[in-house]
């Protein structure tokens, strides 16, 4: 394996707060900022013919390049955070998650100046809400009932050149969705 060189920097922040007769609320957020993703290819370089071919398979030198950020799910940006309230028996929550944009190496073509160009993949940024209410000593200790709505906006995951159509492993085509969800603790 070649060196990898990475930087960026993360933040997390937790805060609780009593409101009084408003309730209690609790507020997460995370972020992380990449600066530099590096990758060496020194060892593959070698192995590529002064015409960019490597035993008949001309995709695999045509960039080795070692700067990958922003390419191929290498994005600059991610966050995510949540705010929740609780009063007495009721409770409500607010998320999000956000994947900042970058390109996708596998889909490129050649603009009229010969410059390669990339099909970028747009930012994602999804929300979720819930709301709940908590019995006390019902048949358990306490049972809680909530109701929610993931991707409360239904976004759709941005295109790629991939298999599915999307990046699965930072995107999802998963399209807005209510559920119930029982809890009980004994």
């Amino acid at each position: 394996l070649d060196d990898r060189d990475v930087k960026g920097w993360d933040a997390f922040f937790i805060m609780n707060w009593d409101a009084g007769d408003f309730g209690t609320f609790r507020l997460n957020a995370e972020l992380t900022h990449l600066t530099k993703w590096s990758q060496e290819r020194d060892a593959l370089a070698g192995l590529c013919d002064p015409g960019g071919a490597f035993e008949g398979n001309d995709d695999v030198c045509v960039d080795i390049d070692p700067d990958r950020l922003q390419k191929d799910g290498k994005p600059k940006w991610r966050a995510s955070g949540s705010l929740n309230w609780r009063l007495k028996k009721f409770g409500a929550g607010l998320s999000f998650k956000h994947i900042g944009a970058f390109d996708d190496l596998s889909a490129d073509l050649t603009d009229d100046n010969g410059n390669t160009v990339y099909w970028r993949v747009d930012d994602y940024t999804v929300f979720n809400a819930f709301i709940d209410y908590r019995f006390k000593n019902v048949v358990a200790d306490s049972v809680r009932l909530r109701f929610g709505v993931n991707n409360l906006t239904n976004e759709a995951p941005p295109l790629a050149d991939e298999s599915r159509g999307y990046y699965s492993s930072y995107h999802s085509n998963q399209g807005r969705t209510f559920y119930v969800d029982l809890t009980a603790k004994f």
